[in-house]
């Protein structure tokens, strides 16, 4: 009797503590997405030219937890800025590449924002990110329904386009490569000009597949329209009540490269076992089945063995550059 008084206790505690699990996860943020085409395409650029007439673009790093978010070897998340006037302006980020130093980049587009503060956020919503790829918590109903709570959360993780600028030459400098001050790491394109069709070129390289949405919006992706058709039906688990579905699919084979680099595969996978998940990495959200999120500190271990590694690699370049090797 004693022993099932104890399993009902146990059972109870479970029980409750789920509960309180998914009420700390219940909220779907205004500017999350929503759509299971958003989470694997974007709007097109030539979108623009219906009601713009410039967009502006500038890099930014991704955290490297966010490849719990990553699909088929690519990512789209939301972008918000904040102008002097208090207008949220949304757009996108898609990631582009790694790059020399061992970070993600982003490349953030918006249309016709001249100023304003910039974040990012995790395809839920529940996490905010700045523009050199750090976490930042905060309150997603608080940050849709007050108005100066969201301003306090752009003061304190937001940069404005100069701050954005400044960081770039200073991230180059430091890594050392001069940029020529006149150069512009934030960059307006007048739609149609020649700087533009260059921007095309480079963005349809990466996003090198067009769809047509039944609105006539024309999207871009990462893969051919037959497996997009079968993924934007799909139910990733968007609304409150299905964010732990099971759906979208993340090869392990993506982040390959990478693991085997910094010699740490095996522990990856180790952890995929012990957190019953399967070896897919089913899912796009970081709330997503097993809840991916508790896998960002390992990708952020990776990322950092993998960056050390690059850091030797240029240690012995320039020993061999001073005749030292």
């Amino acid at each position: 009797m004693k022993r099932m008084y104890t399993y009902t206790v146990v059972i109870l505690a479970a029980f409750a503590l789920m509960l309180a699990s998914g009420c700390s996860q219940k909220y779907l943020a205004k500017n999350a997405f929503h759509q299971p085409e958003d989470a694997i395409s974007a709007k097109h650029p030539d979108e623009f030219k219906k009601d713009f007439k410039r967009v502006t673009i500038f890099n930014s790093v991704m955290d490297p937890g966010n490849w719990t978010e990553i699909y088929s070897g690519g990512g789209v998340w939301p972008v918000l800025a904040m102008t002097k006037d208090k207008k949220i302006v949304k757009s996108y980020q898609f990631l582009t590449d790694l790059n020399y130093w061992g970070d993600f980049v982003c490349l953030n587009v918006f249309p016709n924002l001249d100023e304003g503060k910039v974040i990012s956020l995790n395809r839920d919503g529940w996490k905010v990110y700045d523009v050199e790829g750090r976490e930042h918590d905060y309150d997603p109903k608080k940050f849709d329904d007050d108005p100066k709570y969201r301003e306090e959360i752009f003061n304190k993780c937001g940069m404005d386009l100069g701050e954005i600028d400044r960081f770039w030459k200073n991230y180059t400098r430091k890594r050392g490569i001069e940029v020529d001050p006149a150069f512009q790491f934030v960059k307006k394109i007048d739609i149609g000009s020649a700087e533009w069709n260059a921007f095309l070129k480079k963005f349809e390289e990466r996003m090198s597949h067009k769809y047509v949405m039944p609105n006539g919006e024309v999207r871009a992706g990462y893969f051919p329209i037959d497996e997009f058709r079968r993924e934007a039906v799909q139910n990733p688990g968007v609304t409150t009540g299905q964010r732990f579905r099971k759906n979208l699919k993340i090869p392990i084979a993506s982040i390959n490269p990478i693991m085997a680099a910094a010699g740490v595969g095996g522990s990856l996978l180790t952890a995929i076992i012990a957190a019953n998940v399967d070896d897919d990495w089913t899912g796009y959200y970081q709330r997503a089945q097993a809840l991916r999120a508790d896998f960002k500190p390992l990708f952020r271990q990776v990322c950092e063995m993998y960056k050390m590694l690059l850091q030797q690699r240029d240690l012995v370049i320039y020993e061999m550059q001073q005749g030292k090797r």
